[in-house]
Protein backbone atom coordinates (compact mmCIF):
# COMPACT_ATOMS: atom_id res chain seq x y z
CA UNK A 1 0.00 0.00 0.00
CA UNK A 2 1.37 3.52 -0.91
CA UNK A 3 0.44 6.52 1.24
CA UNK A 4 1.67 10.04 0.13
CA UNK A 5 1.21 13.09 2.37
CA UNK A 6 1.09 16.62 0.75
CA UNK A 7 4.45 18.41 0.50
CA UNK A 8 4.74 21.73 2.30
CA UNK A 9 5.62 24.87 0.29
CA UNK A 10 9.32 25.60 -0.08
CA UNK A 11 10.49 22.10 0.47
CA UNK A 12 13.56 20.99 -1.40
CA UNK A 13 13.42 18.19 -3.91
CA UNK A 14 16.28 16.24 -2.43
CA UNK A 15 15.31 13.21 -0.39
CA UNK A 16 17.06 11.07 2.12
CA UNK A 17 16.23 7.36 2.36
CA UNK A 18 16.39 5.72 5.77
CA UNK A 19 15.92 1.95 6.36
CA UNK A 20 13.53 1.38 9.21
CA UNK A 21 14.42 -1.08 11.95
CA UNK A 22 13.17 -4.59 11.22
CA UNK A 23 13.49 -4.23 7.40
CA UNK A 24 12.80 -7.94 6.97
CA UNK A 25 9.19 -7.47 8.00
CA UNK A 26 8.62 -3.74 7.17
CA UNK A 27 9.00 -1.48 4.11
CA UNK A 28 11.10 1.60 3.29
CA UNK A 29 10.58 4.97 4.94
CA UNK A 30 11.35 8.00 2.69
CA UNK A 31 11.63 11.43 4.26
CA UNK A 32 11.85 14.77 2.39
CA UNK A 33 14.37 17.05 4.12
CA UNK A 34 14.34 20.80 4.78
CA UNK A 35 10.61 21.05 5.37
CA UNK A 36 8.80 22.45 8.36
CA UNK A 37 6.05 19.87 7.77
CA UNK A 38 7.81 16.72 6.71
CA UNK A 39 5.91 14.71 4.08
CA UNK A 40 6.30 10.98 4.19
CA UNK A 41 5.93 8.13 1.72
CA UNK A 42 5.22 4.73 3.32
CA UNK A 43 5.77 1.72 1.11
CA UNK A 44 4.68 -1.57 2.67
CA UNK A 45 5.63 -4.93 1.21
CA UNK A 46 4.09 -8.30 2.10
CA UNK A 47 5.83 -10.33 4.77
CA UNK A 48 7.77 -13.26 3.42
CA UNK A 49 6.68 -16.56 4.94
CA UNK A 50 9.10 -19.43 4.69
CA UNK A 51 7.83 -22.80 3.54
CA UNK A 52 8.81 -24.30 6.89
CA UNK A 53 6.31 -22.04 8.60
CA UNK A 54 3.36 -23.24 6.54
CA UNK A 55 1.27 -26.07 8.02
CA UNK A 56 1.03 -28.23 4.90
CA UNK A 57 -0.87 -31.31 5.98
CA UNK A 58 -4.20 -33.04 6.19
CA UNK A 59 -5.94 -34.94 9.00
CA UNK A 60 -8.41 -37.72 8.20
CA UNK A 61 -10.24 -40.36 10.21
CA UNK A 62 -10.54 -43.92 8.98
CA UNK A 63 -12.76 -46.52 10.61
CA UNK A 64 -13.52 -50.20 10.31
CA UNK A 65 -15.61 -52.81 12.09
CA UNK A 66 -15.06 -56.54 12.03
CA UNK A 67 -17.03 -59.38 13.62
CA UNK A 68 -16.12 -62.68 15.19
CA UNK A 69 -17.54 -65.49 17.29
CA UNK A 70 -17.33 -64.72 21.04
CA UNK A 71 -15.31 -66.97 23.30
CA UNK A 72 -16.45 -65.72 26.74
CA UNK A 73 -19.80 -65.47 28.49
CA UNK A 74 -20.12 -63.25 31.56
CA UNK A 75 -23.07 -63.94 33.86
CA UNK A 76 -24.14 -61.77 36.81
CA UNK A 77 -25.99 -63.59 39.59
CA UNK A 78 -27.82 -61.69 42.31
CA UNK A 79 -27.99 -63.32 45.75
CA UNK A 80 -30.56 -61.81 48.12
CA UNK A 81 -31.66 -63.07 51.55
CA UNK A 82 -34.03 -61.63 54.16
CA UNK A 83 -33.94 -62.75 57.79
CA UNK A 84 -35.23 -61.35 61.14
CA UNK A 85 -31.76 -60.36 62.36
CA UNK A 86 -28.54 -59.13 60.77
CA UNK A 87 -26.56 -62.20 61.82
CA UNK A 88 -29.18 -64.56 60.39
CA UNK A 89 -29.33 -62.66 57.10
CA UNK A 90 -25.53 -62.59 56.76
CA UNK A 91 -25.26 -66.30 57.52
CA UNK A 92 -28.02 -67.24 55.10
CA UNK A 93 -26.57 -65.15 52.30
CA UNK A 94 -23.10 -66.60 52.88
CA UNK A 95 -24.52 -70.14 52.72
CA UNK A 96 -26.18 -69.45 49.36
CA UNK A 97 -23.03 -67.83 47.94
CA UNK A 98 -20.86 -70.74 49.09
CA UNK A 99 -23.25 -73.24 47.52
CA UNK A 100 -23.27 -71.43 44.18
CA UNK A 101 -19.50 -71.07 44.22
CA UNK A 102 -19.01 -74.77 45.02
CA UNK A 103 -21.31 -75.70 42.14
CA UNK A 104 -19.42 -73.49 39.72
CA UNK A 105 -16.06 -74.84 40.87
CA UNK A 106 -17.34 -78.42 40.47
CA UNK A 107 -18.18 -77.61 36.85
CA UNK A 108 -14.67 -76.42 36.09
CA UNK A 109 -14.98 -72.67 36.63
CA UNK A 110 -11.69 -71.34 38.09
CA UNK A 111 -11.84 -69.32 41.30
CA UNK A 112 -10.22 -66.42 39.44
CA UNK A 113 -13.29 -66.23 37.19
CA UNK A 114 -15.72 -65.77 40.10
CA UNK A 115 -15.94 -62.27 41.60
CA UNK A 116 -18.10 -60.82 44.38
CA UNK A 117 -19.47 -57.32 43.81
CA UNK A 118 -21.99 -54.92 45.41
CA UNK A 119 -22.20 -56.55 48.85
CA UNK A 120 -24.77 -54.77 51.02
CA UNK A 121 -26.63 -55.12 54.35
CA UNK A 122 -29.67 -52.98 55.11
CA UNK A 123 -32.98 -53.04 57.04
CA UNK A 124 -35.95 -54.57 55.27
CA UNK A 125 -39.53 -53.26 55.35
CA UNK A 126 -42.95 -54.43 54.25
CA UNK A 127 -46.33 -52.71 53.99
CA UNK A 128 -49.10 -53.95 56.30
CA UNK A 129 -52.49 -52.25 56.18
CA UNK A 130 -50.96 -49.24 54.39
CA UNK A 131 -48.27 -48.94 57.06
CA UNK A 132 -44.57 -49.55 56.49
CA UNK A 133 -43.13 -51.80 59.16
CA UNK A 134 -39.71 -53.47 59.51
CA UNK A 135 -39.50 -57.19 58.83
CA UNK A 136 -35.80 -57.85 59.38
CA UNK A 137 -32.62 -57.34 57.41
CA UNK A 138 -31.63 -57.91 53.82
CA UNK A 139 -28.19 -59.00 52.66
CA UNK A 140 -27.42 -58.83 48.95
CA UNK A 141 -24.47 -59.35 46.67
CA UNK A 142 -23.64 -59.85 43.01
CA UNK A 143 -21.56 -62.76 41.77
CA UNK A 144 -19.95 -62.07 38.38
CA UNK A 145 -18.85 -65.26 36.66
CA UNK A 146 -16.88 -65.68 33.45
CA UNK A 147 -17.49 -68.86 31.46
CA UNK A 148 -15.06 -69.79 28.68
CA UNK A 149 -16.58 -73.14 27.79
CA UNK A 150 -19.59 -71.92 25.83
CA UNK A 151 -20.70 -75.44 24.95
CA UNK A 152 -21.36 -76.10 28.65
CA UNK A 153 -22.32 -72.55 29.66
CA UNK A 154 -26.05 -73.14 29.63
CA UNK A 155 -25.85 -76.20 31.88
CA UNK A 156 -23.43 -74.39 34.21
CA UNK A 157 -25.77 -71.42 34.64
CA UNK A 158 -28.72 -73.70 35.24
CA UNK A 159 -26.76 -75.56 37.93
CA UNK A 160 -25.84 -72.29 39.66
CA UNK A 161 -29.50 -71.22 39.67
CA UNK A 162 -30.55 -74.55 41.15
CA UNK A 163 -27.89 -74.23 43.86
CA UNK A 164 -29.10 -70.74 44.81
CA UNK A 165 -32.76 -71.67 45.01
CA UNK A 166 -35.22 -68.83 45.54
CA UNK A 167 -32.43 -66.55 46.81
CA UNK A 168 -30.72 -66.19 43.43
CA UNK A 169 -31.54 -64.39 40.19
CA UNK A 170 -29.71 -63.76 36.93
CA UNK A 171 -29.14 -60.04 36.45
CA UNK A 172 -27.49 -60.19 33.06
CA UNK A 173 -25.53 -62.24 30.55
CA UNK A 174 -23.15 -60.87 27.91
CA UNK A 175 -20.87 -62.37 25.27
CA UNK A 176 -17.43 -61.00 24.48
CA UNK A 177 -14.32 -61.91 22.55
CA UNK A 178 -11.20 -61.93 24.71
CA UNK A 179 -8.77 -63.54 22.25
CA UNK A 180 -9.28 -60.84 19.64
CA UNK A 181 -5.73 -60.16 18.39
CA UNK A 182 -6.45 -61.45 14.91
CA UNK A 183 -9.73 -59.54 14.81
CA UNK A 184 -8.00 -56.31 15.87
CA UNK A 185 -5.29 -56.75 13.25
CA UNK A 186 -7.91 -57.00 10.51
CA UNK A 187 -9.78 -53.97 11.86
CA UNK A 188 -6.60 -51.86 11.98
CA UNK A 189 -5.70 -52.78 8.41
CA UNK A 190 -9.16 -51.90 7.12
CA UNK A 191 -9.18 -48.59 9.02
CA UNK A 192 -5.75 -47.69 7.59
CA UNK A 193 -6.94 -48.37 4.04
CA UNK A 194 -9.97 -46.16 4.69
CA UNK A 195 -7.87 -43.29 6.06
CA UNK A 196 -5.30 -43.49 3.26
CA UNK A 197 -7.98 -43.49 0.56
CA UNK A 198 -9.54 -40.35 2.00
CA UNK A 199 -6.20 -38.57 2.27
CA UNK A 200 -5.24 -39.44 -1.33
CA UNK A 201 -8.53 -38.10 -2.62
CA UNK A 202 -8.19 -34.81 -0.74
CA UNK A 203 -4.59 -34.43 -1.91
CA UNK A 204 -5.65 -34.95 -5.53
CA UNK A 205 -8.53 -32.50 -5.22
CA UNK A 206 -6.21 -29.84 -3.80
CA UNK A 207 -3.50 -30.43 -6.41
CA UNK A 208 -0.98 -31.60 -3.83
CA UNK A 209 1.03 -34.76 -3.31
CA UNK A 210 0.38 -36.97 -0.32
CA UNK A 211 3.35 -37.37 1.99
CA UNK A 212 4.08 -39.78 4.84
CA UNK A 213 1.98 -40.08 7.98
CA UNK A 214 3.10 -37.59 10.62
CA UNK A 215 0.89 -38.76 13.49
CA UNK A 216 -1.63 -41.48 14.34
CA UNK A 217 -4.29 -41.66 17.04
CA UNK A 218 -5.99 -45.06 17.38
CA UNK A 219 -9.15 -45.92 19.30
CA UNK A 220 -10.48 -49.45 19.74
CA UNK A 221 -14.07 -50.16 20.77
CA UNK A 222 -14.83 -53.79 21.53
CA UNK A 223 -18.53 -54.52 21.73
CA UNK A 224 -20.35 -57.23 23.60
CA UNK A 225 -23.65 -58.91 22.89
CA UNK A 226 -26.18 -58.51 25.65
CA UNK A 227 -27.93 -61.85 26.10
CA UNK A 228 -29.88 -60.87 29.20
CA UNK A 229 -33.10 -61.83 27.46
CA UNK A 230 -31.95 -65.44 27.65
CA UNK A 231 -31.72 -65.29 31.44
CA UNK A 232 -34.11 -62.60 32.64
CA UNK A 233 -35.69 -65.04 35.10
CA UNK A 234 -35.43 -66.15 38.70
CA UNK A 235 -34.75 -69.71 39.75
CA UNK A 236 -38.46 -70.58 39.85
CA UNK A 237 -38.89 -69.50 36.22
CA UNK A 238 -35.64 -70.80 34.76
CA UNK A 239 -35.78 -73.81 32.47
CA UNK A 240 -33.10 -76.54 32.68
CA UNK A 241 -30.53 -77.04 29.94
CA UNK A 242 -31.02 -73.58 28.54
CA UNK A 243 -29.40 -73.37 25.08
CA UNK A 244 -26.63 -70.83 24.50
CA UNK A 245 -26.46 -68.96 21.19
CA UNK A 246 -23.26 -66.86 21.16
CA UNK A 247 -23.94 -65.17 17.83
CA UNK A 248 -21.34 -62.60 16.73
CA UNK A 249 -19.60 -59.71 18.44
CA UNK A 250 -17.87 -56.84 16.68
CA UNK A 251 -14.74 -54.78 17.27
CA UNK A 252 -14.33 -51.33 15.73
CA UNK A 253 -11.12 -49.36 15.20
CA UNK A 254 -10.92 -45.64 14.48
CA UNK A 255 -7.65 -44.14 13.21
CA UNK A 256 -7.08 -40.40 13.07
CA UNK A 257 -4.03 -39.90 10.82
CA UNK A 258 -2.11 -36.72 10.04
CA UNK A 259 -0.51 -36.84 6.56
CA UNK A 260 2.01 -34.40 5.20
CA UNK A 261 1.29 -32.65 1.87
CA UNK A 262 3.86 -31.44 -0.64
Amino acid sequence: MLNIAPRAAGCRRGVTIHRAAGMVAAGILILATGCSSKPTVNLSTPQNISSSGVDAGITVTGSAEVSGTPDTLTASFGVLTVRPSVSEAVAANAAVARGVTATLRARGVPTADIQTQNYSVFPSFITVHERTVPNGYTVGETMVVQLHDLARAGATIDAAIAAGGTSISVQGVTFSLESNKALLARARAKAWVDATAQAKQYATLSGRHLGPAAGIDARVTPSSYDATKLYGATAAQAAPSTPIQPGQVSTSVQLTVRFALS
